[in-house]
């Protein structure tokens, strides 16, 4: 089996060429805190895209100026409280994919977090309206 080994001591933080974005998805019931946990302690600078029926904005009033200065929100939400419809999901993942390309271009977010904060209902929809490719 083969395998990198990273020396910490000897590893160059200035070559920025070997630092990527960190995705990272949170599972946990509602109010366990996964927002406030990748809002406030995931790398800088952060782009945060919500799908949930709550606000990511009142985050901003408990960050540093330096954190909500390089954090981005997005909020997409249901039409109704009856949850997504299949044409709500389908839209929210063009919408999704055209903001990846955005942020993630130009190493924008190197170093940074890409996340992606939904809730139960957006999940079941997407798998109803996405097919992956078969190659």
């Amino acid at each position: 089996m083969a395998f990198d080994t990273i020396d910490g001591a000897a590893f160059d933080v200035g070559n920025g060429d070997r630092v990527t974005p960190l995705s990272v998805s949170v599972e946990g019931l509602e109010s366990a805190g996964k927002t406030y946990f990748t809002l406030m302690t995931m790398p800088l600078p952060v782009v945060h895209v919500n799908f949930s029926d709550r606000e990511a904005t009142p985050f901003l009033y408990e960050m540093s100026a330096e954190r909500r200065a390089r954090t981005k929100l997005y909020s997409f939400k249901a039409q109704t409280t009856q949850g997504w419809t299949r044409a709500e999901g389908a839209e929210s993942l063009q919408e999704l994919s055209g903001i990846a390309q955005k942020e993630l271009a130009d190493g924008r977010l190197k170093g940074g977090t890409f996340i992606i904060d939904s809730g139960s209902s957006w999940w079941e929809v997407v798998q109803e309206v996405y097919v992956a490719p078969l190659e």
